[in-house]
């Protein structure tokens, strides 16, 4: 019975269906619930040729490529459903047993597309090339993630001359203006953690603040913080038309942190 069930899943028209099916219904539980907000330009766009890719992979075409460039979109891929699973949490685990409310469905989404892509780049597809590019594709990622962390501990050191400076002079870059905006531009976690709804999601800032033992370099109160981004960056949006999430909109509008 499970045989004929896998079978019936695993054929190329069904599993596609239900690739997209899922990216759908994650997609549309993002915008309707806090989990990743609005993503950042480019991390819309590599999340955007991830989802394309695990759509389409049961596909022979794809899933048997004897193309590097695929392969190595595919490492990258799977880096992202990584980053996707970490940033749940303890969601990722608890989804497990929520799977009997339904709901755990919806968290599993990451978990079960880059068991996809590592099942068929890995193990499935026999061409040593394509397993060297997935491999370069995934470390690639990993030295991005170093980057990030490098700069954001640089960073965090030039928060903290600020603050002796009694907030008078700031090195002004692209990690500091992500750290002063985080909280209410920038979130750091999913709501569960980071109740306050921020609208826009920026993996490198949250990659370089997990290598960093996750540590806000800031300690001032949101409105004392939104003060100071709008004196330091003041050609910059603060506010957002669109919240995190229709649920959290409310909360995000009316909030008198910007009154």
């Amino acid at each position: 019975m499970f045989k004929k069930i896998w079978s019936f899943i695993t054929t190329v028209k069904v599993l596609i269906s239900i690739n997209l099916i899922l990216a759908i219904l994650g997609l549309f539980q993002n915008f309707i619930t806090q989990a990743y907000c609005v993503p950042s330009l480019w991390a819309a766009i590599v999340i955007g040729i991830s989802l394309l890719l695990v759509i389409v992979s049961p596909l022979k075409a794809i899933k048997d490529t004897k193309s590097p460039f695929i392969g190595f979109v595919a490492g990258v891929s799977v880096f992202s459903f990584f980053y996707c699973i970490l940033f749940l949490e303890e969601l990722s685990i608890l989804a497990f047993p929520f799977i009997l409310l339904g709901i755990g469905i919806i968290m599993l989404i990451p978990h079960f597309f880059a068991f996809q892509l590592i099942r068929y780049f890995l193990f499935k597809n026999t061409n040593r090339k394509i397993k060297l590019f997935f491999a370069l594709g995934f470390s690639a990622c990993i030295l991005v993630s170093i980057t990030a962390g490098v700069y954001y501990n640089i960073a965090s050191k030039q928060i903290n001359e600020f603050v002796e400076s009694d907030y008078e002079v700031l090195e002004k870059n692209y990690m500091t203006e992500k750290i002063l905006g985080m909280h209410f531009i920038y979130h750091t976690k999913i709501c569960v953690y980071d109740g306050w709804r921020p609208p826009r999601h920026e993996p490198l800032l949250v990659l370089g603040m997990w290598l960093n033992g996750r540590k806000d370099p800031l300690y001032v109160p949101l409105k004392k913080r939104l003060e100071l981004y709008k004196e330091f960056f003041p050609e910059n949006q603060y506010r957002f038309d669109c919240s995190c999430a229709v649920n959290g909109s409310n909360g995000y509008h009316k909030d008198d942190l910007w009154e």
